[in-house]
């Protein structure tokens, strides 16, 4: 009865640790955690190859280069993929990386075209956003569901003082509305807003984050393909020989 009751007890931890785990992952899954994906040189460079891409899939002088027959003196003992395979592989995996990125560019969310970092996005509208706009994003997160994060639960209190500092509420006779020194002084509040912000819109549009993801995964596997091929054909040029040379030996 021991026994069962641990073992019980180690599936039911088992269950509530994937449970927290997936609970963490659904809750951090969002655009700016893929940037690095998506928005890499390479990546925007990739959205160019099926355009371009059908001059040099069966263009033989191009074909030809990636042989490596000079580097490996045409020796080869170990390969990973045939070398007409090769090419291929390049092109397919640049076209799914351009697709990823046209994803990206298309269906990402506004606030990522404004700053693809937290950090970006709050130095972007402070610099630049309006009283007005800032009066917009109160207005979403008060009016809309729960908070993402602890930074929404700003007192009203403290918006109202930055509205009446601003110019945007009320009438104070002992100074002259002043939004620039209303965002100096109430810098933590605009910039909970914005963290706020941030994090509500940049987990929106999941399903076009995981169509990207995927396209951009497997475009990056199959560019690794022929960087193995080449690495497994370095190494049996060097180690073919002193691997025949010991069987010899041997013999």
């Amino acid at each position: 009865m021991i026994h069962m009751s641990n073992t019980r007890q180690y599936i039911y931890n088992m269950i509530n640790n994937i449970k927290l785990k997936w609970t963490t992952f659904e809750y951090n899954f969002g655009w700016p955690n893929y940037i690095w994906l998506f928005d890499s040189w390479l990546a925007k460079a990739a959205i160019g190859i099926p355009i371009v891409g059908y001059l040099i899939l069966f263009n033989d002088s191009v074909a030809g280069h990636l042989t490596f027959e000079k580097l490996t003196h045409g020796s080869v003992d170990w390969s990973l993929v045939p070398q007409h395979y090769r090419l291929r592989l390049v092109y397919f995996g640049l076209v799914f990386l351009g697709i990823a990125n046209f994803l990206y560019i298309a269906r990402r969310p506004y606030v990522m075209k404004l700053g693809t970092s937290e950090w970006k996005y709050i130095s972007h509208l402070l610099e630049r956003a309006t009283l007005h706009d800032f009066i917009q994003l109160n207005g979403a997160i008060k009016n809309g569901d729960a908070n993402i994060t602890v930074h929404g639960k700003y007192y009203d209190a403290e918006w109202d003082a930055f509205l009446v500092q601003s110019g945007g509420k009320g009438k104070v006779a002992a100074f002259t509305p002043n939004f620039n020194q209303a965002k100096l002084t109430h810098e933590s509040l605009l910039k909970s807003i914005l963290i706020e912000t941030y994090a509500r819109e940049s987990r929106k549009r999941r399903f076009s984050l995981c169509a990207a993801i995927f396209f951009g995964l497997l475009g990056l596997f199959l560019l690794m393909i022929p960087s193995l091929d080449l690495f497994i054909r370095v190494l049996s040029v060097i180690f073919s020989p002193i691997i025949g040379n010991n069987s010899a030996t041997i013999n």
